[in-house]
């Protein structure tokens, strides 16, 4: 596994992910508004800022406080998209940081195909093509982005030919004013201490995010 050796601010309340980060010796502090020195790495896990206890316009002010962080040159990774979502919509606070919707890609019969590019996103990690089932399974969700607009990176996706002939983005990098935004549909989070290849991908993830 790939040390990583920029500190992390842990966007949102998710003890889990914090003590993960802590036992793996992932240095980390919490969000908080205000400026962030450029190149610095944002972390969001299972919830977003105030999920528990504030409301929804409080969280709505915390999300776009984020992106204006990141468009003056932070970096953000999103590892849940439920952390878009708001008042019944999934997609709320998602077009602050990429224009875009969530799909189902309704993979659960007449499965869909999973690709990735050889990127170092996927260092260490079988990909260059279609992911391997038996081993990508547990990451694997039926849930893709489909943009406005082509990402700055688009990593890793899927396609249902069988029923709907549906597809989507599972893993991608955006441009955001100075800096830079990626998402994942990909079931990092829940399966961080159970799957390496989760492992592998978070610690991938901020690695290159803390690359200028």
């Amino acid at each position: 596994m790939p040390a990583v050796r920029s500190e992390v601010v842990l966007f949102g309340e998710d003890p889990g992910l914090a003590t993960w980060l802590a036992d793996h010796a992932v240095a980390s502090r919490p969000w908080a508004p205000g400026a962030l020195a450029p190149d610095t790495v944002v972390l969001a896990g299972a919830n977003g800022a105030n999920e528990t206890t504030g409301t929804s316009s409080e969280r709505e002010t915390d999300c776009r406080e984020l992106a204006r962080q990141v468009a003056q040159g932070a970096r953000a990774v999103f590892l849940c998209p439920a952390v878009f979502a708001a008042d019944g919509n999934p997609d709320a606070y998602l077009p602050m940081f990429a224009g875009g919707h969530q799909v189902s890609l309704g993979s659960w019969l007449y499965l869909m195909d999973v690709w990735a590019k050889d990127h170092p996103l996927f260092d260490g990690l079988q990909t260059q093509g279609l992911l391997d089932y038996a081993f990508y399974r547990d990451l694997i969700h039926d849930t893709a982005f489909v943009f406005d607009a082509v990402p700055e990176k688009p990593v890793a996706g899927a396609i249902n030919a069988a029923i709907n002939y549906s597809s989507g983005l599972m893993l991608s990098i955006h441009r955001l004013g100075e800096g830079r935004v990626t998402l994942t549909s990909f079931l990092v989070r829940e399966n961080l201490g159970k799957h390496p290849a989760a492992e592998r991908l978070l610690r991938n993830m901020l690695c290159q995010a803390s690359t200028p």
